[in-house]
């Protein structure tokens, strides 16, 4: 079995005040989602969790001002990429993407590397994400699937 170190970085971020619980949603066009997009804040609401939508292609000024209200951005993979650029880069709130285009501008990587497997090797058991897990090999997937890891980047740039 061939085993590929992947690292999680996890940064804890706190929510702006009185805004725990919002998600900023990054679409597309937030006039007209796409039903991916639609089905995606319908579950985060489902999970409790208010929703603001917003486009992609809106200014750095409304992106700032979103932030503010909201306690994480979650960027769905309709998004393009150049048109979120740097929008969220210095948000001081948790972000998660599905758009790996963005490791560097989000400040997580300067690079990506791709490959496909089936398992992850836990190199740490100390945060809470990994607790659960005994370190060394963790299959994630009945068959190889694309994985890509992202070197978390280290010093002042690092969120």
């Amino acid at each position: 079995m061939r085993v590929h170190p992947v690292q999680v970085a996890v940064y804890d971020s706190p929510a702006a005040s009185g805004t725990a619980g919002t998600v900023l949603l990054v679409v597309s066009d937030s006039s007209a989602l796409t039903s991916q997009e639609t089905a995606k804040r319908s579950l985060i609401q489902g999970w409790g969790y208010t929703v603001n939508v917003i486009s992609d292609t809106a200014s750095h000024a409304a992106f700032d001002a979103a932030v503010l209200t909201s306690s994480v951005a979650y960027i769905t993979k309709t998004v393009v990429s150049s048109s979120v650029s740097t929008k969220l880069s210095n948000a001081p709130i948790g972000i998660v993407t599905k758009v790996s285009a963005l490791s560097d501008e989000l400040g997580i990587s300067e690079s990506m590397t791709t490959f496909s497997d089936n398992t992850v090797n836990i190199i740490n058991t100390s945060h809470y994400i990994t607790s659960g897990f005994a370190a060394g090999p963790l299959t994630l997937f009945n068959a190889s699937q694309p994985v890509r890891t992202c070197p978390a980047r280290s010093g002042p740039s690092r969120r």
